[in-house]
Parts: structure tokens; C-alpha cells; sequence
């Protein structure tokens, strides 16, 4: 029997960190095609709101599974999700 290397076994999680990036630029490109930009209504606010959910639900998973106690910081992923959601309001 031919048992998987740290590296073999790793492949897929590489490979999910790598399409936050791909996905981003997806989801960017996505968000310019909104149109109107309704700033009055609700819709933004979700959005944002809906980024941070999956992001804390994220952190929750890997603390979980590593044992941690601490999440990863999620002001620098706040910001981030901010400026996506601006540069598409521009």
C-alpha cells in the first residue's frame, strides 16, 4: 500500500488557499456589474455582513481544528472586505 507524503495530503488545502485569490478576482469582477449602486438600501451591508460570517465561520473551523485558541485577526480581513466593497461602488 502507497502511503500519501505530507505534501500529497496537503495538495487540496494549497490549492483552496490559492483560489481565494482567483476567487477574489472573480467576485471583484462580479461586483462592477452591479448596477445601480444603490446605496440606500440594504443590499451592501449584507454583503459585507455575509464576507465576514464566512470569514469568522472559517477561523471557528481551523481554531476547532487546531486547537487554537485565538482566531486569526479579522481587522485586517474587515478592511479588505471594505475596500472590495468601495472600489466597486466607485
Amino acid at each position: 500500500m502507497n502511503m500519501p507524503t505530507f505534501t500529497q495530503a496537503d495538495q487540496k488545502y494549497r490549492s483552496a488557499i490559492e483560489a481565494a485569490g482567483r476567487e477574489l478576482s472573480a467576485a471583484f469582477d462580479a461586483s462592477r456589474a452591479v448596477k445601480p449602486v444603490n446605496l440606500g438600501g440594504v443590499d451592501l451591508t449584507n454583503a459585507v455582513l455575509l464576507r465576514l460570517k464566512s470569514f469568522w465561520l472559517t477561523q471557528e473551523q481551523i481554531k476547532h481544528s487546531l486547537q487554537k485558541v485565538y482566531a486569526a485577526p479579522a481587522a485586517d480581513f474587515f478592511v479588505e472586505t471594505v475596500c472590495f466593497f468601495s472600489e466597486g461602488c466607485t
